[in-house]
């Protein structure tokens, strides 16, 4: 696919999301503690909001039971049908955010069999797997504090994450990150996660069904080995 310039840089939509945290939904959570606790507990928000600067693929499943070529295509068929979800069908816009030119969209569409002018009349909004993701990295940063917190407190937190991923994801800027980086970051936790569970880079390649030296590459290229 070809690449195309992009006025917004990786790093411009980073600053945008770490200013959003820091001025909107830091904020936010220091009040629901405060609301649950009667005291503000700060490190929760910021564990929340460190977790969600480091999720560029926020709310993508990354199919590690795939074999790595299978598992990037799947990533990239999802990338592409959000994007253009998110969008309302806009191939322009498609175009100019995923850095791909409007061909390589338009054969995409084509392939996976996408009714875009369906999608533009019925206005779909992809934003329930965000939430559920949002959802899980509150979950995450609120049980590091389980055995500090008063448990029923707590309970009653974890019955209003719902909530409280719907308002972070009102201040959550919409503007994905480029293909290309995309699937830098699916390799990145594609990897990590088999690294996890295989332990051996003989035995991720062959669940990858990539050559040891492809795999051991691709680790050291990551920083994972």
């Amino acid at each position: 696919m070809t690449t195309i310039t992009d006025e917004r840089t990786r790093q411009d939509i980073h600053d945008d999301l770490e200013n959003r945290l820091a001025n909107k939904i830091l904020p936010a959570i220091d009040a629901i503690m405060h609301k649950f606790m009667g005291v503000e507990i700060q490190e929760i928000g910021s564990d929340i909001t460190t977790k969600l600067t480091k999720n560029p693929l926020l709310g993508f499943a990354i199919a590690t039971h795939l074999p790595y070529r299978q598992a990037k295509t799947r990533f990239r068929k999802e990338y592409l049908e959000r994007l253009l979800l998110q969008k309302f069908g806009n191939i322009s816009e498609v175009s100019r955010i995923a850095r791909i030119d409007r061909r390589s969209i338009h054969r995409f569409i084509i392939t996976a069999r996408i009714n875009v002018k369906k999608m533009r009349e019925e206005m779909m909004k992809p934003e329930y797997i965000k939430e559920i993701a949002i959802g899980k990295a509150v979950k995450e940063a609120l049980s590091d504090y389980e055995t500090i917190l008063h448990p029923e407190k707590i309970r009653k937190l974890y019955e209003d994450i719902p909530s409280i991923s719907r308002d972070i994801l009102k201040e959550l800027p919409d503007e994905p990150i480029p293909l290309h980086e995309a699937e830098a970051e699916f390799e990145r936790a594609y990897f990590q996660t088999l690294l996890q569970e295989k332990k051996k880079v003989a035995d991720i390649a062959r669940h990858a069904k990539l050559r040891y030296e492809v795999v051991h590459r691709k680790l050291k290229k990551l920083g994972i080995i």
